[in-house]
C-alpha cells in the first residue's frame, strides 16, 4: 500500500495512522479507541496533518461527540504509542556471516519426528 492510497481511503497521512487508530481503536492491537469517533470523525479531527498533540486545545473538540477525547485524552497517547512501530530494536552491525544458513527440516519430517503424525 502505498501512501497515497491510505490517504485515498482512510483521509490521513501515513504518518497520521497511529493517531487515526488511536482514535477509531484497533481491534488487532485491543486498542478500544474513543467512543462514538469513528473513522470520518477521526479523519475531519486530523485534516490538515495534524496530530494529537496539536488537537488537545483545538477547537475541533467542542462538538459533542469530541468531547470524550478531553476526558481520555492521557490514555488516547498511551494507545497511540503502542500503536507505533518500535524502530528502536536493536541490530547487529554486520548481521550477514557470510555463510548459509542451515537446510530447514521438511514440515512432514517433523511431524513425524515430533510423533504428531
Amino acid at each position: 500500500m502505498r501512501p497515497q492510497d491510505v490517504h485515498d481511503r482512510h483521509h490521513v497521512h501515513p504518518d497520521q495512522w497511529p493517531d487515526y487508530r488511536a482514535l477509531t481503536g484497533d481491534p488487532a492491537d485491543n486498542i478500544p479507541g474513543i467512543r462514538g469517533v469513528g473513522p470520518k470523525t477521526a479523519a475531519d479531527l486530523l485534516a490538515g496533518g495534524i496530530h494529537l498533540e496539536h488537537l488537545r486545545d483545538s477547537p475541533r473538540l467542542e462538538r459533542p461527540r469530541c468531547r470524550a477525547i478531553t476526558g481520555q485524552y492521557q490514555q488516547l497517547l498511551v494507545w497511540r504509542d503502542l500503536i507505533r512501530l518500535n524502530t528502536a530494536v536493536p541490530l547487529p552491525r554486520n548481521p550477514v556471516t557470510g555463510r548459509p544458513s542451515t537446510t530447514m527440516p521438511r514440515a512432514a519430517t517433523l511431524l513425524e519426528e515430533l510423533g504428531l503424525w
